[in-house]
């Protein structure tokens, strides 16, 4: 096992050192499992937001949508849209891929401008023409920025918290979550709340959706483990994030839409007004519920259900 990986899972403690052997990694999953159980290239085009906006859209499931995109230097908007950004929040982010990276957030400052998170104003046309450039190297969206409920605005330093559930087809042909990680930026970062951009994650209690202890990936001794955000100190552990019960089942019912797939993992969003789907994960990494949980996953319910379905399709 790599030393980051050495650290992230804890293993200088003899007790989970003597489990090593049944900590998932990406070897064994991402490059191993998932290619095994990865459906045909035709089935659907996840990894491509703009298709998994429409396809949310036209199969009921509440995400975020995608007001324009661009791509080779082209802004490209919906048959139905206005042909400009709206004067809101906007969020935009590169259209595969990602960890966070290459995100940025322009929040409306009236006047047809907008401002970003480093203080930079463009108006509406000069937004338009830098979102386009950037579409010569990869494909951008745009999509309107979302607000927290209000439960979680002292814990989310003002990025867009959100819980990775992770759900797997099941011995009934149904669809379970068994893994759930609740994740917060910290420090400078107001932008996105990803586990891998720096930020804190905690496990939830799937039943209930309480949370526990947060930490980083486990490279940073000066962060550890927290019950506190770091920013606000505000105390978290044991608070229950809102909307639990339709969280998990949105992520469920979600599942249901794309059945040739065997696990997914859903970052969701809970809004004032309910939970909110911001993407789907065909090759869902472990890493994150492994650290926060301090546990490994190869004796738990997600191991128990990728070894059922690749004996299906081994034996079939």
């Amino acid at each position: 096992m790599a030393p980051p990986w050495y650290y992230m899972f804890e293993l200088f403690d003899d007790e989970r050192r003597s489990k090593a052997s049944l900590y998932l990694t990406a070897h064994e999953t991402i490059a191993a499992a998932y290619d095994l159980l990865e459906p045909s290239a035709d089935a659907d085009a996840m990894a491509d937001k703009v298709w998994f906006a429409d396809h949310c859209r036209r199969t009921g499931v509440a995400a975020v949508p995608v007001f324009f995109h661009a791509s080779q230097g082209q802004i490209r908007f919906p048959a139905d849209s206005l042909g400009e950004p709206p004067a809101a929040d906007l969020f935009v982010k590169p259209r595969q891929g990602n960890g966070g990276h290459h995100s940025e957030r322009w929040d409306f400052a009236g006047n047809d401008s907008y401002r970003n998170s480093k203080g930079e104003v463009l108006g509406r046309s000069a937004l338009l023409e830098r979102i386009s450039s950037q579409s010569l190297a990869q494909d951008f969206i745009v999509q309107p920025r979302l607000i927290n409920h209000p439960s979680l605005k002292d814990i989310s330093n003002d990025a867009l918290a959100t819980v990775r559930v992770l759900t797997c087809r099941n011995e009934k042909g149904a669809f379970e979550a068994t893994n759930v990680a609740f994740r917060m930026a910290i420090g400078g970062n107001s932008v996105v709340d990803n586990f891998h951009q720096g930020g804190l994650a905690a496990p939830v209690d799937l039943a209930s959706g309480r949370i526990g202890l947060a930490s980083d990936m486990g490279t940073r001794p000066n962060v550890g483990w927290r019950d506190t955000h770091p920013v606000s100190c505000v105390p978290f552990v044991g608070r229950i994030l809102p909307y639990w019960t339709e969280v998990v089942d949105l992520a469920c019912r979600a599942h249901a839409t794309l059945p040739h797939r065997t696990a997914i993992g859903w970052d969701v969003a809970m809004l004032e007004d309910g939970p909110c789907i911001i993407e789907g994960n065909g090759k869902p990494d472990l890493d994150i519920h492994q650290r926060v949980e301090r546990r490994p996953l190869g004796d738990q319910r997600i191991a128990e259900l990728l070894a059922f379905n690749l004996r299906k399709l081994l034996g079939r």
